[in-house]
């Protein structure tokens, strides 16, 4: 059956195979053929009933025409869609939501649709399953979702978190504010699934560290800026730009009203990953560390800038603090590291946070195993 309309209600409706087998496809009408016809000799050599959602990712090419006459032939085991070109990500989640929503439906395998994926290897899967599954499921499992859960707060239900989330932003976001995802590349999968879930929105961010979704943003929305009036997502334990909000797992979310005068750290150069303890976070540094600074909503006529933080070493060493203008001046302050409990850092400096642009740390003495 031929879809045009989006609705998954609709497409769930006319599911019936245990597993469905979603492939978005783009400008492949001279492979998609073969590369279905490959899957479908596989598949009944198992004996697996299964069904296609082949959706056209708005081709140019006769992709539409191959597939219409493929489930012409057999509509029983093809349901195609027709849509606009969205990208790859959009249309796997097509396919997904009808296939999770239809009752029918036990499996689900997405495949490409220029043959990269091999239908050999799946009856060695299939068997694998078996032979192995009973033994390592529970160890594979749960040192697999371990990470996954900790990351969503202790939630082990992801549609449940994301429904949860979508509410949030619906209720405290007004209609007319952008919804802005204050998060960086380790945050990827997050910010993608946060735009599947807020169809309806403007939603923005700075995309340049998703090589899946920067290539196929218009030259304007790869790189957006936070705006006075955009309701922000951000992480609780990041040094945002919200005083205060809603939260969800790890994440909170309100409505910046450019009078929160600050400086934030934009990125962070020569340190390892931050670590967090969902209340604090902090990096390790073996020699130097570089902050690269950005002033929110920060008035022209302020003359001074608060710094606070903590640090903490391994034994005695030097700190040489450095701060750097936008005029390329720069100015240094020395501490001393004692070792731990950490030391509180917490300076008022007459510098303009408008021109406040980086500070760097280096210490003087030499790494240490951990």
């Amino acid at each position: 059956m031929s879809f045009i309309s989006l609705r998954p209600d609709a497409i769930s409706s006319v599911l019936r195979a245990p597993l469905a087998i979603v492939i978005p496809v783009c400008n492949e009408g001279a492979t998609i053929l073969s590369v279905v016809l490959e899957w479908i000799q596989a598949l009944t050599r198992l004996g697996i009933d299964f069904q296609f959602i082949l959706i056209n990712d708005g081709s140019n090419d006769n992709t539409l025409g191959v597939l219409r006459e493929m489930e012409a032939s057999s509509p029983e085991r093809f349901v195609t869609v027709d849509k606009p070109n969205a990208g790859h990500g959009r249309s796997c989640r097509l396919g997904y939501d009808p296939a999770v929503g239809a009752s029918a439906v036990e499996w689900i395998l997405q495949i490409d649709s220029d043959g990269q994926c091999d239908p050999s290897y799946f009856d060695h899967i299939v068997v694998s399953l078996f032979v192995i599954g009973i033994v390592s499921t529970t160890l594979i499992g749960v040192a697999r979702t371990t990470p996954l859960i900790q990351y969503y707060g202790g939630t082990r239900n992801l549609n449940r978190f994301y429904q949860e989330f979508r509410q949030t932003v619906l209720g405290t976001c007004p209609r007319s504010a952008r919804v802005y995802l204050e998060l960086n590349g380790q945050h990827q999968k997050f910010r993608q699934m946060a735009v599947y879930y807020l169809p309806e929105r403007e939603v923005a961010s700075d995309w340049m560290d998703d090589v899946y979704i920067f290539f196929h943003l218009p030259l304007d929305h790869r790189k957006q800026a936070l705006n006075a009036g955009d309701c922000v997502v951000e992480l609780i334990a990041q040094d945002g730009g919200l005083s205060q909000g809603s939260t969800v797992g790890p994440f909170r979310i309100g409505m910046l009203n450019g009078q929160q005068g600050r400086v934030r750290i934009a990125s962070v150069i020569g340190a390892y990953a931050r670590e967090t303890d969902d209340n604090n976070w902090w990096h390790w540094v073996e020699r130097k560390v570089n902050f690269i600074l950005q002033p929110l909503f920060v008035s022209k006529n302020a003359t001074q800038v608060k710094l606070s933080f903590e640090y903490g070493t391994l034994g005695n060493q030097t700190l040489t603090l450095r701060f750097t203008l936008r005029d390329g001046s720069r100015r240094e302050v020395l501490l001393r590291g004692k070792g731990y409990p950490p030391t509180t850092f917490e300076q008022v400096i007459d510098l303009a946070p408008a021109d406040f642009i980086e500070f760097s740390i280096e210490t003087d003495g030499n790494a240490s195993r951990l």
